[in-house]
């Protein structure tokens, strides 16, 4: 469900400091931007530049995420 996995990540991005909007289950442009900065500093761009919404960037930013976190 794309909608469980947005609120995921604005949630997980807010822990992070990257994203200040409301937690809302929408991917909108602030989420976009948040995304993007993180997968810049989590050096998965290259990945992350198909689409916020795409298979592997998903994967991708849950394994940073989850790297950041130290959860296996």
């Amino acid at each position: 469900n794309k909608n469980a996995w947005v609120r995921v990540l604005q949630k997980e991005l807010r822990a992070l400091g990257y994203y200040r909007g409301r937690i809302n289950a929408r991917m909108t442009m602030p989420t976009i931007r948040a995304q993007n900065r993180f997968c810049r500093d989590a050096g998965i761009w290259a990945t992350c530049a198909t689409g916020p919404l795409r298979g592997p960037t998903v994967r991708a930013v849950a394994g940073a995420i989850a790297a950041r976190k130290g959860t296996p």
